[in-house]
C-alpha cells in the first residue's frame, strides 16, 4: 500500500528514489490494504548511473514513471514510460516487461517489483528501459507456514533498505527488512511480527528517522510507528495517534491510507466504518520521537463518497513540496486536491476532478505533474494550484492492477 514522495535530497549509493505508490486499503472493513503513498524523495548517486553500456538518455524526458501490479489483483506486464514536460509518455525500449512487477519502487540505478513469492530487481538504463539483474526468494520461513506472501514493498529514502510486508495468514502479518546491494541485490537483515496489523505499505518522516503504517483489525484504528535504525532495521514505537473523529465521536473510525509532507506533518485518510459517509482526512505534526500530535481542527470530510462496508481511498500522495495532496476515491472514482494550511491543517481545492475514471495508484515527479493510474491506463495531470489539467495522450495504457512508481530525470 505502497505505499508513496519526493524527499529532501540525500547522497545514497543506490540513487535517487521516487515517488510511488499502492492501492490503499482493503475491500472490506475492519481491514487495512498492501498500499502506501510514500512522500518523494530526490538523494543523487555520485558512483553509479545504473546505465548499462550502450543506452542513451532520452534528452526531453523529465521523468520517469514504471506501472506493474498490485497484490492479488495483480495482471499484465511491467510498463515504463519517459515523461516528457508536456506530460506526453513514450514507452520506453523494451515496454512492456514481462517478470515479476506488483508493489513496483524504483532508484535511479533499480526497480523492484515482487510477484508474492520473489522479489526482482531491474537494472535501469539510462533511456528508462529495464533489464532483469536478479531474482530472489524473499518470502521462505524456517516454521509454518513454510511460506509468507509479500503484500508490498517500500524503499527509504536513501534506497539503501527495501521494505517488504510479509502475510504468514491466520492474522499474522511481518515486516521483513532487506539491504540493497551491489547491482541491486537484496539482502535480509531482520524482521518484525506478528501484529494483525503490519499490513500495509510504509511511510516515512521527511528526515528518514521514523516509517508509520496503519491498520484496523476488527474496527481497531491503529497507526503503527517504527524508529529507523542505522542499519536499516525497524524499532517499534508508540505514535499516540488518534482518529480524526471527522464525523463526530461515537463512531468506529478506520484508517484508509497515509501521506507525508515534507513539511513535517502525516495526513491519514479514515472512514467512518458502517456509515455512508464521505471519507474523511486529518493531519499530524511529527515530533523529534516519532510521535503523532493532531492538528487541531484539522480532520474533515471530502467529498469522496462512502461505503458502509468497503475502500473508499485508494492512494493519496503529497507533491514533493509538501504543499497539494492528492486523493484518489473508490466508489464513484476521480481525485480530489487538498492543499497544507500553515499550521497543518488541510483545505480543499474545489471538489472531484478527473471523474472520468477510477484511479488506484498515484505518484508525482518534480515538474509539476500528477500521475495517476486507472483500468483505462496512466494518467498524467499538470497540477496548477490544484486544478488538474490532463496531458497530451492520456491515459496511456498500463498494468490496471496497479502500483506505479515515478522517478524524476534529475
Amino acid at each position: 500500500m505502497q505505499r508513496s514522495v519526493f524527499f529532501v535530497g540525500r547522497v545514497a549509493p543506490h540513487g535517487l528514489i521516487l515517488s510511488v505508490s499502492f492501492i490503499l486499503a482493503l475491500g472490506a472493513c475492519g481491514g487495512s490494504s498492501h498500499s502506501s503513498s510514500p512522500s518523494s524523495t530526490s538523494p543523487t548517486n555520485p558512483t553509479s548511473s545504473g546505465a548499462p553500456p550502450g543506452s542513451t538518455p532520452a534528452p526531453s524526458v523529465v521523468a520517469w514513471a514504471y506501472s506493474g501490479g498490485s497484490g492479488s489483483n495483480s495482471t499484465g506486464p511491467l510498463y515504463g514510460f519517459g515523461i516528457n514536460a508536456d506530460g506526453s509518455a513514450t514507452p520506453v525500449p523494451g515496454s512492456p516487461a514481462s517478470g515479476p512487477n506488483e508493489s513496483v519502487v524504483s532508484t535511479s540505478a533499480y526497480v523492484f517489483g515482487t510477484d508474492g513469492s520473489n522479489i526482482a530487481t531491474y537494472a535501469r538504463g539510462s533511456d528508462g528501459s529495464l533489464k532483469l539483474a536478479s531474482t530472489a526468494a524473499a518470502a521462505p520461513n524456517a516454521g509454518m507456514p513454510t511460506a509468507y506472501f509479500i503484500g508490498s514493498l517500500t524503499l527509504d529514502h536513501t534506497g539503501q533498505t527495501l521494505y517488504a510486508s510479509e502475510d504468514a495468514g491466520s492474522d499474522d502479518n511481518y515486516y521483513f527488512f532487506f539491504n540493497v546491494g551491489a547491482g541491486g541485490s537484496i539482502t535480509k537483515i531482520g524482521q518484525l511480527g506478528p501484529s494483525v496489523d503490519y499490513v500495509s505499505p510504509l511511510v516515512f518522516s521527511p528526515d528518514n528517522s521514523y516509517a508509520y503504517g496503519w491498520g484496523c483489525f476488527h474496527l481497531g484504528w491503529d497507526i503503527t510507528g517504527f524508529k529507523r535504525n542505522s542499519d536499516g532495521t525497524l524499532t517499534s514505537i508508540s505514535t499516540n495517534a488518534v482518529p480524526g473523529e471527522f464525523a463526530g465521536s461515537g463512531q468506529f473510525y478506520c484508517p484508509q491510507g497515509a501521506a507525508v509532507s515534507s513539511m513535517g506533518y502525516i495526513a491519514i485518510a479514515e472512514v467512518a466504518t458502517g456509515t455512508s459517509s464521505p471519507a474523511g482526512l486529518a493531519s499530524y505534526r511529527i515530533a523529534s520521537d516519532g510521535s503523532l500530535g493532531l492538528v487541531a481542527g484539522s480532520a474533515i470530510a471530502t467529498a469522496l463518497p462512502g461505503s458502509p462496508c468497503c475502500t473508499v481511498v485508494n492512494d493519496m500522495s503529497f507533491d514533493p513540496s509538501g504543499t497539494f495532496l492528492a486523493v484518489a476515491g473508490q466508489v464513484q472514482g476521480g481525485l480530489q486536491m487538498f492543499r497544507l494550511q500553515p499550521g497543518g491543517g488541510l483545505a480543499a481545492v474545489g471538489g472531484l476532478q478527473a471523474t472520468g475514471a477510477t484511479y488506484r495508484a498515484l505518484g508525482w515527479d518534480t515538474s509539476n505533474h500528477l500521475y495517476a493510474v486507472s483500468s483505462t491506463g496512466l494518467y498524467v495531470f499538470t497540477n496548477a494550484n490544484g486544478t488538474l489539467t490532463p496531458a497530451p495522450g492520456s491515459p496511456n495504457a498500463a498494468n490496471p492492477s496497479a502500483s506505479l512508481a515515478v522517478l524524476p530525470a534529475q
